[in-house]
């Protein structure tokens, strides 16, 4: 999937992306960079929502592990458990969050789910604009594979 098809695949699939205005701005097979501008993200203070800020690092931990799997050929719902954010100063300029998958883990992760398992992961990401880090996110994604039959999506 190109970066592209990735962000059609958002806007057509959770709407907050595209109110957000969140694009895939890089993608490969263990990393991305989403990028969303600033405008539709503003705060009475005319910097970034906090909440703006959580969805992209939580989005950005999901999407990576979404593609990832994709990558694999895994058919899982796929779900975020859990998240804790530290804010660590304003956004003022285009947002980005980044995302990489943590190889070792991932690859136990993979077999679990090889083996009819359900599986959990923890991700990292960062949301920074203008150059420094504005947000670091810890999320705990879920997936487990579909029964026949399932028509729940991941």
């Amino acid at each position: 999937m190109t970066a592209e098809e990735f962000t059609a695949f958002l806007h057509d699939n959770i709407p907050l992306t595209r109110a957000l205005q969140v694009r895939v701005a890089e993608l490969d097979a263990t990393q991305i960079r989403l990028a969303a501008p600033l405008a539709p993200n503003l705060n009475h203070h005319g910097t970034a929502f906090g909440g703006s800020l959580a969805a992209l690092g939580i989005l950005a931990g999901w999407c990576v592990v979404h593609h990832g799997l994709a990558e694999q050929a895994l058919d899982v719902t796929l779900v975020v458990r859990r998240s804790t954010l530290d804010y660590l100063r304003p956004g003022n300029g285009e947002l980005h969050a980044e995302s990489r998958l943590p190889l070792p883990q991932w690859q136990a992760f993979i077999e679990q789910l090889r083996n009819g398992q359900r599986a959990r992961l923890e991700i990292d990401s960062r949301v920074y604009s203008d150059g420094g880090d504005a947000v670091q996110v810890r999320g705990v994604y879920v997936a487990t594979p579909k029964a026949a039959g399932d028509t729940v999506s991941a």
